[in-house]
């Protein structure tokens, strides 16, 4: 080290021990309605609460956005300019016809 003998922490991290005598409890099951069950399993929609024309409250699903990443997108890449495409291809072009 170029300051000399440094002083270290160390951490110690327990093992995780389950106890043997603790008992699994059961999942809880609530009364739904058929078809409520199946809207809230969807994990990529939102609930929302909405008006019907009559004025009674509907319950409704709204998709949410794809959550996007930091950064450039996969799959994008620098393309070269064209003026250096076209140096390339009559640099090739005049290889092509000097061995010809």
């Amino acid at each position: 080290m170029p300051y000399g003998l440094t002083r270290f922490r160390a951490t110690v991290v327990k093992p995780f021990r389950k106890e043997e005598d603790v008992q699994d409890f059961p999942e809880n099951k609530f009364d739904y309605d058929s078809g409520s069950e199946q809207e809230f399993s969807d994990s990529n929609k939102e609930y929302v609460p909405s008006n019907d024309s009559d004025g009674t409250i509907t319950e409704k699903l709204q998709p949410t956005p794809a959550k996007r990443g930091r950064g450039r997108p996969k799959g994008s890449v620098n393309r070269p300019k064209i003026v250096q495409v076209m140096r390339k291809m009559i640099q090739l072009a005049q290889l092509i016809l000097k061995t010809s």
